[in-house]
Protein backbone atom coordinates (compact mmCIF):
# COMPACT_ATOMS: atom_id res chain seq x y z
CA UNK A 1 0.00 0.00 0.00
CA UNK A 2 1.34 3.53 -0.80
CA UNK A 3 1.53 6.54 1.33
CA UNK A 4 -1.47 7.74 -0.51
CA UNK A 5 -3.64 5.02 -0.16
CA UNK A 6 -2.95 4.93 3.27
CA UNK A 7 -4.05 8.70 3.48
CA UNK A 8 -6.87 8.20 1.73
CA UNK A 9 -8.04 4.93 3.88
CA UNK A 10 -7.47 7.14 6.81
CA UNK A 11 -9.03 10.00 5.81
CA UNK A 12 -12.06 7.50 5.33
CA UNK A 13 -12.00 6.48 8.69
CA UNK A 14 -13.14 10.26 9.71
CA UNK A 15 -16.33 10.39 7.78
CA UNK A 16 -19.02 11.44 10.13
CA UNK A 17 -16.88 12.67 12.32
CA UNK A 18 -18.99 16.06 13.16
CA UNK A 19 -17.86 19.86 12.53
CA UNK A 20 -16.34 21.17 15.73
CA UNK A 21 -14.04 24.81 15.05
CA UNK A 22 -10.84 23.93 16.70
CA UNK A 23 -10.89 20.29 17.27
CA UNK A 24 -9.54 17.58 16.48
CA UNK A 25 -11.03 14.11 17.98
CA UNK A 26 -12.11 11.53 15.43
CA UNK A 27 -15.73 11.04 15.79
CA UNK A 28 -16.64 13.84 17.79
CA UNK A 29 -15.18 16.90 16.18
CA UNK A 30 -12.78 18.09 13.68
CA UNK A 31 -12.38 21.17 11.92
CA UNK A 32 -11.36 21.42 8.06
CA UNK A 33 -7.22 22.40 9.30
CA UNK A 34 -7.05 19.95 12.03
CA UNK A 35 -8.48 17.15 10.18
CA UNK A 36 -5.94 17.79 7.33
CA UNK A 37 -2.94 17.66 10.41
CA UNK A 38 -4.43 14.68 12.18
CA UNK A 39 -4.58 12.18 8.55
CA UNK A 40 -1.01 13.04 7.54
CA UNK A 41 0.15 12.80 10.97
CA UNK A 42 -1.77 9.54 11.54
CA UNK A 43 0.46 8.23 8.14
CA UNK A 44 3.72 9.34 9.21
CA UNK A 45 3.56 12.06 6.59
CA UNK A 46 4.08 15.09 8.55
CA UNK A 47 4.05 15.94 12.57
CA UNK A 48 0.66 18.06 13.20
CA UNK A 49 1.44 21.33 14.39
CA UNK A 50 -1.13 23.17 17.23
CA UNK A 51 -3.01 26.09 15.46
CA UNK A 52 -3.53 27.90 18.68
CA UNK A 53 -6.87 30.09 18.73
CA UNK A 54 -8.25 31.24 15.53
CA UNK A 55 -11.53 33.07 15.47
CA UNK A 56 -14.48 31.52 13.39
CA UNK A 57 -13.99 34.57 11.08
CA UNK A 58 -10.47 34.77 10.86
CA UNK A 59 -10.53 34.63 7.69
CA UNK A 60 -12.21 38.05 6.94
CA UNK A 61 -9.86 39.96 9.15
CA UNK A 62 -6.24 39.17 7.34
CA UNK A 63 -4.23 39.02 4.36
CA UNK A 64 -2.03 36.94 5.66
CA UNK A 65 -1.76 33.33 4.46
CA UNK A 66 -1.97 31.55 8.10
CA UNK A 67 -3.34 27.69 6.54
CA UNK A 68 -1.34 28.08 3.48
CA UNK A 69 2.27 29.06 5.04
CA UNK A 70 1.38 26.57 7.50
CA UNK A 71 0.94 23.97 4.78
CA UNK A 72 4.09 25.18 2.55
CA UNK A 73 6.31 23.82 5.35
CA UNK A 74 5.04 20.10 4.68
CA UNK A 75 3.49 20.05 0.99
CA UNK A 76 4.91 21.46 -2.71
CA UNK A 77 2.70 23.73 -4.12
CA UNK A 78 1.08 22.14 -7.49
CA UNK A 79 1.27 24.43 -10.35
CA UNK A 80 -2.29 23.67 -12.46
CA UNK A 81 -5.63 21.49 -10.98
CA UNK A 82 -4.63 18.93 -12.81
CA UNK A 83 -1.75 17.78 -11.45
CA UNK A 84 -3.47 16.94 -8.13
CA UNK A 85 -3.52 13.03 -7.25
CA UNK A 86 -5.22 10.88 -4.68
CA UNK A 87 -4.09 12.14 -1.46
CA UNK A 88 -2.85 15.73 -1.89
CA UNK A 89 -3.78 18.65 -0.33
CA UNK A 90 -6.31 21.33 -1.80
CA UNK A 91 -6.81 24.67 -0.47
CA UNK A 92 -10.00 27.06 -1.29
CA UNK A 93 -10.50 30.65 -0.98
CA UNK A 94 -14.68 30.47 -0.20
CA UNK A 95 -16.48 33.58 -0.19
CA UNK A 96 -17.09 36.97 -1.03
CA UNK A 97 -14.53 39.41 0.31
CA UNK A 98 -12.06 36.48 1.16
CA UNK A 99 -8.57 37.37 0.58
CA UNK A 100 -7.06 34.02 1.75
CA UNK A 101 -7.36 30.15 1.95
CA UNK A 102 -9.46 29.40 4.56
CA UNK A 103 -10.75 25.29 4.00
CA UNK A 104 -8.89 22.46 3.06
CA UNK A 105 -9.53 18.59 2.24
CA UNK A 106 -8.00 15.51 0.67
CA UNK A 107 -8.25 15.13 -3.12
CA UNK A 108 -10.02 11.66 -3.35
CA UNK A 109 -10.03 11.66 -7.24
CA UNK A 110 -10.34 15.45 -8.43
CA UNK A 111 -12.83 16.94 -8.43
CA UNK A 112 -14.06 14.54 -5.03
CA UNK A 113 -12.33 14.88 -2.02
CA UNK A 114 -12.70 14.41 1.66
CA UNK A 115 -12.86 17.81 3.53
CA UNK A 116 -14.37 18.89 7.35
CA UNK A 117 -17.02 20.98 6.37
CA UNK A 118 -19.43 23.26 8.91
CA UNK A 119 -22.75 21.68 7.54
CA UNK A 120 -21.99 18.10 6.96
CA UNK A 121 -18.50 17.03 9.12
CA UNK A 122 -16.45 15.60 7.62
CA UNK A 123 -18.13 14.20 4.34
CA UNK A 124 -17.12 13.20 0.36
CA UNK A 125 -17.94 16.45 -1.98
CA UNK A 126 -17.01 17.24 -5.04
CA UNK A 127 -15.59 20.26 -5.94
CA UNK A 128 -18.06 21.21 -8.60
CA UNK A 129 -20.55 20.53 -6.59
CA UNK A 130 -20.21 22.34 -3.19
CA UNK A 131 -20.91 25.72 -2.89
CA UNK A 132 -18.26 25.35 -0.15
CA UNK A 133 -15.95 24.99 -3.19
CA UNK A 134 -17.76 25.99 -6.80
CA UNK A 135 -16.33 29.15 -8.54
CA UNK A 136 -13.69 29.95 -5.73
CA UNK A 137 -9.69 29.85 -6.13
CA UNK A 138 -8.05 27.14 -5.15
CA UNK A 139 -4.36 25.86 -4.92
CA UNK A 140 -3.24 22.41 -4.71
CA UNK A 141 -0.46 20.91 -2.16
CA UNK A 142 1.78 17.92 -2.67
CA UNK A 143 2.64 16.03 1.12
CA UNK A 144 4.66 13.27 -0.58
CA UNK A 145 8.43 13.37 -0.02
CA UNK A 146 10.19 12.61 -3.47
CA UNK A 147 12.42 9.93 -3.20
Amino acid sequence: MTDRDRVIEEARTWLGTPFHFGARVKGAGVDCAQFIAAVYEACGIFKAEEYGFFGKDWHMNTVEEHYKYRLVRHAAELPTVGSAQPGDIALVKCGDGVRVFSAGGIVLAWPLLIHACPARGVAISSADLDPLWMGWEKAFFDPFPKT
